[in-house]
């Protein structure tokens, strides 16, 4: 079985967010299974870090790195991606696939594909990856509204099958959209190898020594508008009068406009910070708040090794593999209902769900900071969940099954 995996961004342009990691770690075990695995990617984030158009093996995933023109970048934040040699590529190959699942929405190459899957009648699945909830979806609905209707779902509805990471995103993006054909929820997956052996919980605060013997609740993922930091940063400013104990550690590369937000924010609430990739620090050596900039590998795994507690309160989000990952490593996880993964932390009571607004997170991280025992039960919880329902390889089977099931269809 041939696959081509159409990803905007790909592996290893890790500003992309999680996206990037699951779709890659996906690709990978698909390939462990013995599917002939082709990706093709642009070079968005990996200018100077790879060679354009030409293919190269990545962990036993044929990948490649498309150049395009960033003049085109008009309908969304991370841009069109136009590439005139990606569109010779699949004018010219497309037809040598059995299948083609594409991650994404609002891309050159997303449209591209769809239009020259169905001319050659190769059929194509179409993984959303939150970008059609309603919050995100509304949030540049100016420029997102018309081309969805002139582009995005003709692709979608005569896809042969949507797949969603969470019964949340199908439930909210189905039927909103109008869209009649079938589709399955098969959630992101992690290596659960790359968690088997964790650093010593002193690694972490040996580089970041303002943290000391607290308690650290931890965030990590990019620092956006609709992950709700804001709110994190006032309900641990609550926390923060009557516990001095405690430390937020907040890991992720940023956008610069709301990464300064924040910082005026922290500021306005008599907290101090220290921003280690920056350089920037504020109110004397007594640091309550780290930024690290983004973190990866080890640095990655050793900033949830050596924190006591996760949080995610985004506004929107399709799944959250932060969450997963921060459970793979043992550690209570604090989620918005807004959260994909909130289904599985609700189903396995692996942490607590809060509502988009300080007063709920408040009072979760509250109930968290102030009993170990109910930490360590919760994290105990979720890290078994973990490593029996979300492997990569689980996952890539239940995916491998979708792909088999799919070619059946097209051919009867």
């Amino acid at each position: 079985m041939k696959i081509l995996c159409i990803s905007p961004g790909y592996h290893p342009a890790f500003e992309l967010g999680g996206v990037v990691t699951s779709v890659h770690g996906l690709n990978v075990a698909l390939a462990g299974l013995g599917v002939n695995v082709t990706v093709w990617a642009t070079t968005k984030y990996l200018e100077g870090k790879v060679v354009p158009n030409v293919p190269v093996v990545v962990d036993g995933v044929n990948v490649t790195y498309f150049s395009y023109l960033p003049q085109f970048e008009f309908v969304a934040n991370n841009g069109w991606q136009f590439s005139p040699t990606l569109w010779r590529a699949a004018r010219k190959h497309i037809s040598e696939f059995d299948i083609v699942h594409i991650h994404g929405v609002w891309n050159f190459s997303v449209f591209l594909v769809a239009h020259y899957c169905r001319k050659n009648k190769i059929p194509y699945i179409i993984a959303t990856r939150g970008m059609l909830y309603p919050y995100t979806a509304n949030k540049f609905s100016v420029r997102k509204m018309p081309y969805y209707w002139l582009f995005s779902h003709r692709d979608l509805s005569r896809a042969s099958l949507i797949h969603y990471t969470s019964f949340d995103e199908a439930e909210k993006c189905h039927n909103r959209l109008r869209l009649k054909n079938t589709y399955v929820v098969i959630p992101n997956g992690i290596s659960i190898k790359e968690y088997s052996m964790l650093p010593d919980r002193q690694t972490l605060r040996s580089h970041y020594p303002e943290l000391g013997e607290k308690t650290v609740l931890l965030y990590l993922g990019r620092i956006n508008w609709k992950k709700g930091i804001d709110l994190l940063i006032h309900a641990f400013s609550k926390i923060g009068r009557t516990n001095k104990n405690i430390h937020l550690f907040i890991v992720g590369g940023s956008d610069p406009g709301y990464l300064q937000t924040l910082k005026t924010l922290i500021i306005s609430l008599g907290l101090h910070f220290i921003d280690h990739a920056n350089g920037d620090n504020y109110g004397g050596n007594d640091y309550c708040i780290t930024f690290t900039g983004l973190l990866t590998g080890n640095d990655k795994i050793a900033a949830y090794s050596g924190s006591d507690v996760f949080v995610l309160c985004s506004h929107s989000e399709n799944f959250g593999n932060t969450v997963i990952e921060a459970q793979a490593c043992g550690l209570p996880v604090i989620v918005s209902d807004q959260t994909g993964a909130c289904e599985l932390v609700n189903e396995w009571q692996s942490g607590i769900l809060v509502q988009t607004n300080v007063t709920s997170l408040y009072n979760a991280l509250q109930k968290l900071v102030v009993d170990a025992e109910l930490r360590k039960k919760m994290g105990n919880i979720g890290k078994t969940n973990v490593k029996s329902n979300l492997s990569l390889e689980v996952v890539a089977g239940k995916v491998f099954e979708q792909y088999k099931i799919t070619l059946k269809n097209s051919w009867s």
